[in-house]
């Protein structure tokens, strides 16, 4: 006989949370893409998209337990929310800060003296 059949109860929330995560980002995400096309304001998607990714992160940091996540996410949705304010070239600017934003998380976590899971 087995000697532990005692659910995983924290992967199991671990999993419901991150199920979660996803989902609620995804639908935010696609909400923002419906309401700015039907006021025509489709340029403004990559800022709204680095906003909505950047708390997504948050809470990811929250699940994994990775600052780097929440300095990441904070950097994200604060990039995207200067790029609204202070460029007339809104796509390059974001596109340019999620690319940099990207290589950094990238470099960060490949450097991580632990795994995420």
């Amino acid at each position: 006989m087995p000697e532990d059949l005692t659910p995983d109860l924290h992967g199991l929330r671990r999993r419901k949370m991150l199920a979660a995560i996803w989902i609620i980002g995804g639908v935010s995400e696609l909400t923002a893409l419906c309401i700015l096309a039907v006021l025509h304001l489709l340029p403004y998607f990559p800022a709204a998209f680095g906003i909505i990714l950047g708390l997504h992160l948050q809470q990811l940091a929250g699940v994994f337990h990775a600052p780097a996540f929440r300095t990441i996410g904070w950097s994200m949705a604060l990039w995207s929310a200067g790029c609204l304010l202070l460029t007339s070239h809104l796509i390059l600017m974001s596109t340019a800060g999620f690319l940099v934003l990207a290589a950094f998380l990238a470099v960060n976590l490949y450097f991580r003296k632990r795994p995420l899971a």
